[in-house]
């Protein structure tokens, strides 16, 4: 049996070797495993000790121990700190995230701009980053100065991947930016089909409206996105709605000329 205690000789978890050694468990894992099944804080601000001794996160359990448990707070970082850790975010150096991170190193950094790590990976891709930064605590609805989220821009730039890793760690769907757009509505602007699916898959609501009163129905007509027309109006958008000046989605797709879009809209019936 592993034994896991506090430094105070409090018990934290007791869990059979021969349920470690079949998953062939390292020290990360078991950190991870006492966050997810025991309410522990995140792996990074973890130690674990055997005989006073620090294990390296790699260091396999094999075999009956016990183990003492530290748990670390998040220092202040420094300007410093928060800039390398930034740099490393932007450059896609996961291995130098995560070591940071296990300093231990709170996520949640800002530049200048005030856009955190979780922004700036979530814009250029970073999938691995982005799950390394969720895994240490990061905030998945801090916005930039302009009100967008790492979902937003995730979604605006039609990146599959990041998007599903956010709505797991539960991003909230339906906010908004100063302008008044949501993750929906950036993907239907866009076209990201697979984007929209997800979202509209996650609960997002399809009939908010921008401060133009614009939905992401109107944003799809206006742009000629058939495609994403027709599955905004499957998922139960509506048709009929109006925006500041009074048009709705088939007037503002007349104006533009697309006339595939007004012919799709004019079938739906008008209670749909």
């Amino acid at each position: 049996m592993l034994r896991i205690r506090m430094m105070s000789g409090q018990e934290v978890a007791s869990i059979p070797v021969v349920e470690l050694v079949a998953a062939d468990c390292d020290v990360k894992a078991l950190k991870q495993q006492l966050h997810s099944a025991h309410g522990l804080p995140t792996r990074f601000r973890q130690r674990l000790l055997f005989r006073g001794n620090p294990l390296d996160d790699s260091t396999k359990v094999d075999s009956p121990m016990d183990l003492e448990l530290v748990l670390l707070a998040y220092p202040t970082a420094s300007e410093t700190q928060a800039n390398e850790l930034l740099a490393a975010v932007r450059s896609g150096s996961t291995c130098e995230v995560e070591a940071m991170l296990e300093q231990p190193q709170h996520p949640d950094v800002f530049d200048v701009r005030g856009w955190s790590g979780l922004l700036q990976a979530s814009l250029r891709g970073h999938l691995a980053i982005v799950g390394l930064l969720l895994e240490a605590g990061a905030d998945t609805d801090l916005a930039s100065s302009d009100g967008y989220t790492s979902l937003m821009l995730a979604s605006l730039t039609g990146d599959v991947a990041v998007v599903r890793l956010l709505l797991e760690a539960g991003s909230d769907r339906n906010l908004a930016n100063n302008e008044g757009y949501t993750a929906l509505m950036l993907a239907s602007f866009k076209g990201h089909l697979k984007v929209l699916r997800l979202l509209l898959d996650a609960g997002a609501d399809r009939n908010l409206t921008n401060n133009e009163g614009y939905t992401a129905l109107m944003l799809a007509s206006v742009n000629g996105r058939i495609e994403v027309l027709r599955l905004l109006l499957d998922a139960g958008a509506d048709k009929n709605m109006a925006d500041n000046d009074g048009d709705t989605a088939a007037m503002l797709a007349s104006l533009r000329g697309h006339v595939d879009i007004v012919s799709l809209l004019e079938a739906v019936p008008r209670g749909s």
